[in-house]
């Protein structure tokens, strides 16, 4: 991730898709589906999709009982 600043001369759409494609697939598709316009709007919308997943992956273990 951070070798995508240091790129000089790449569009900001090449910078969506590089580090867009670089996401576990979850996350890609949700980030793809959003079509963010920039890096930072890529980035977040990757954070949220993986705090979404793992919150829901945390409450359906304590609903069960398991420890965390």
């Amino acid at each position: 991730m951070a070798f995508i600043f240091r790129v000089e001369g790449m569009s900001m759409l090449d910078q969506v898709l590089c580090y867009a494609n670089g996401l576990k697939s979850r996350a890609r598709s949700y980030v793809k589906l959003e079509n963010p316009e920039t890096l930072s709007v890529t980035m977040n919308l990757a954070l949220k999709c993986e705090v979404t997943h793992f919150v829901k992956v945390v409450r359906y273990r304590q609903a069960k009982g398991d420890k965390i």
